[in-house]
């Protein structure tokens, strides 16, 4: 790739806007929900299911469900979503959500793999 083609492409890359915000993984099967944040949304699916895919993901229910039943049996949703370079606190402002988000749709316990006691 030439010097002036690879200036252009960080050129590009410097003016794409950057979203934060909360997301689900919903269990198509169960139905359960885990409720998520990430100050990146436009490929958090793909690190996600990565992560999934490597056995690596800290949320032990989570990945024993994706280990049984597999990708195709979960969707991915983006729940809310907010220009990065708006948040003054993208870290408050990805705790908040991710409060937020886990007590409206209840994803705890029989309904969700997220657990309680993080938001306490």
């Amino acid at each position: 790739m030439d010097k002036q083609r690879r200036k252009e492409l960080k050129d590009a890359a410097k003016q794409e806007k950057v979203w934060l915000g909360a997301y689900k993984l919903i269990n198509k099967e169960s139905g359960k929900v885990f409720i998520g944040t990430s100050r990146n949304l436009k490929n958090q699916w793909d690190r996600l299911s990565m992560q999934l895919n490597n056995k690596s993901h800290p949320n032990r229910e989570l990945q024993d469900a994706w280990n049984e039943s597999g990708k195709e049996s979960f969707e991915f949703e983006v729940l809310e979503e907010q220009l990065a370079e708006e948040a003054l606190d993208a870290k408050g402002t990805l705790a908040s959500l991710e409060i937020k988000w886990a007590e409206s749709l209840n994803a705890f316990g029989d309904k969700g793999y997220n657990k309680r006691k993080s938001y306490l």
